[in-house]
């Protein structure tokens, strides 16, 4: 007998849907001097005890149903809990016909009102949450139920890599529903992009869609391609960000730590971890002090990066070594130039996220740092030919700090 699957459909996070994906660890270090190319990845037993290797899985085939679930006669999906001023099931039908894919059909639509923010939330067990009548953002909402089923799961080992990914999830289902706007309900318009805004933390949890319908709106030329976007990902949100095609530019090989003295409970400086943050929380925290022109050359280059933790042994208070490893020596250059003027600028007036809680990103303890008003210092250092770091502290941290480059890796001193 065909497990019954429900669809329900609420409002939850933003814009049109969202469908979360687990955050590993990630860390980074340093630049071979020689060359600007990529090294292979090192294996498991060269990393950092902190280092979280980047896991690879095959993809397997997804058994196809016997049933055709894109012919009407085979869709049967009820409304619970209020209406809906359209046919349900064509709207399933059409997503299926635009996908060119083949799962099996929801049987149960749940519409849930007053949870507000965004228009709604699915999973690939065919569970869709949606606080909207509007077609478009149901056709977004069955997108991900039908694709989440159809790939495979991805693990991700950064921060960056997640975004990543939920930049696919949600940039997918943005493109399938901006084109069944137009297709189906002839809006105009509906196939422009949108913009982030200006607060870091709205604008990173926006990103994935803003970003995301942009770049597989250049990587497909239809929705029956998005599938296979779908299961083979970029792994950056450098890719996101400028459009490139899945596996073409990896992160250049960098792992940050700290010397061994910090790694001791009682240290002066204790060191408690480094993670890889990408190119969109690089690109974010510049723009909160610089234009967004200015901030995209900034960030422009970027090969890789580490935000490495210290805990002072005394009081708590923490420090962080952002560093960055980058494409060239010119990147790197500009960088420190930019870098210099991010410094030298007033910081924000108001705490990010209107003050909310940042504890769903990335770091949150460093984002609220550097992505609104603080006491801390700020000092920008260039660490190697193809290395920098921006430091965040307190008043005499940033030179006190000291760097040992070791091939790939950047050991981080303070005092």
């Amino acid at each position: 007998m065909r497990r019954a699957l429900t669809v329900a459909v609420v409002a939850l996070v933003l814009l049109s849907g969202c469908s979360g994906v687990t955050d590993g660890g990630g860390t980074a270090s340093p630049d071979g001097d020689a060359s600007d190319t990529a090294t292979p990845a090192t294996t498991d037993a060269e990393l950092p005890p902190t280092a979280t290797p980047v896991t690879t899985t095959s993809i397997e085939p997804v058994e196809t149903p016997t049933t055709d679930y894109s012919d009407p006669e085979n869709v049967a999906i009820t409304v619970e809990n209020g209406q809906v001023p359209y046919d349900q099931n064509r709207t399933w039908v059409r997503v299926l016909d635009m996908l060119d894919v083949n799962t099996e059909t929801p049987t149960e639509v749940e519409y849930i009102r007053g949870r507000g923010g965004v228009a709604g939330s699915a999973t690939g067990i065919g569970s869709v949450y949606l606080d909207s009548k509007d077609e478009s953002v149901l056709a977004h909402e069955f997108t991900h139920v039908a694709l989440l089923r159809l790939t495979p799961e991805h693990p991700t080992s950064s921060a960056d890599e997640t975004f990543a990914r939920d930049a696919i999830v949600e940039g997918s289902a943005e493109y399938v529903q901006r084109v069944y706007a137009a297709r189906y309900l002839d809006r105009e318009g509906a196939l422009d992009g949108g913009e982030l805004p200006n607060d870091p933390a709205r604008a990173y949890v926006i990103a994935p869609y803003v970003l995301g319908y942009d770049y597989v709106d250049g990587q497909v030329n239809d929705a029956s391609e998005v599938l296979g976007l779908h299961r083979y990902p970029p792994d950056t949100s450098e890719a996101i960000i400028h459009g490139l095609e899945p596996g073409s530019e990896p992160p250049a090989p960098l792992f940050v730590t700290a010397a061994d003295r910090h790694l001791s409970t009682d240290a002066e400086w204790r060191y408690d971890g480094t993670r890889a943050l990408g190119e969109i929380v690089l690109l974010l925290t510049l723009r909160t002090r610089l234009g967004d022109e200015r901030a995209a050359e900034g960030a422009a280059g970027w090969g890789n990066d580490g935000v490495l933790t210290m805990v002072d042994g005394d009081d708590g208070e923490q420090a962080f070594v952002w560093v960055q490893r980058w494409d060239d020596r010119e990147n790197a250059s500009q960088f420190v130039t930019v870098g210099g003027e991010y410094v030298a600028s007033d910081p924000p007036y108001a705490p990010p996220g209107d003050g909310g809680n940042l504890g769903n990103l990335p770091q949150p303890e460093f984002l609220e740092t550097v992505w609104g008003p603080t006491d801390e210092t700020f000092e920008v250092q260039r660490v190697g030919p193809l290395t920098t770091a921006l430091v965040v502290g307190p008043e005499g941290f940033a030179g006190d700090v000291s760097y040992e480059r070791d091939g790939q890796r950047v050991r981080v001193s303070v005092g």
